[in-house]
């Protein structure tokens, strides 16, 4: 997994591109996530030894709120996974955490994690003009944003 991270290809809309991943960095920031509210889940499928997809919850619960982020870090046969791993984090945060209203973002050049989103029925709910540089390009990032209903 740490290998991963510090491959650009994967991490080319993640800002963790600008940091070099140690396994003690990694659990340096999995520390972050003892004794707090926020969650993290990683994946694993049995054909493959290498972990697939990470999701964390940062989880408001004065507000009822709770951010998701996803990194899909496997080959293209578990790309699809990202979809599937979304839909469900969603569903946990809605019925099991009782979260009224999920967030997330993107840069609108993920153009997949756009459709993700647009396809569990999140609305856009701000952007951030040319706030981010991908390789030379300016581009923008996106807020969605979806309630429990």
């Amino acid at each position: 997994m740490v290998s991963d991270l510090n491959d650009r290809k994967y991490m080319k809309y993640s800002n963790s591109r600008f940091m070099h991943h140690t396994i003690s960095s990694q659990l340096r920031y999995l520390e972050f996530f003892v004794d707090s509210l926020n969650q993290y889940a990683g994946g694993f499928f049995k054909e493959m030894s290498d972990l697939a997809v990470t999701l964390t919850f940062f989880i408001n619960q004065n507000h009822r709120t709770a951010g998701v982020g996803i990194l899909v870090l496997s080959n293209a046969a578990v790309k699809k996974i990202g979809f599937e791993a979304y839909a469900a984090s969603i569903r946990y945060l809605f019925e099991v955490c009782g979260i009224r209203k999920v967030t997330g973002g993107t840069l609108s050049a993920n153009v997949k994690m756009v459709k993700i989103f647009e396809r569990l029925g999140f609305a856009l709910e701000g952007v951030c003009k040319k706030h981010e540089i991908v390789g030379s390009q300016e581009v923008d990032t996106l807020l969605f944003g979806k309630f429990n209903v």
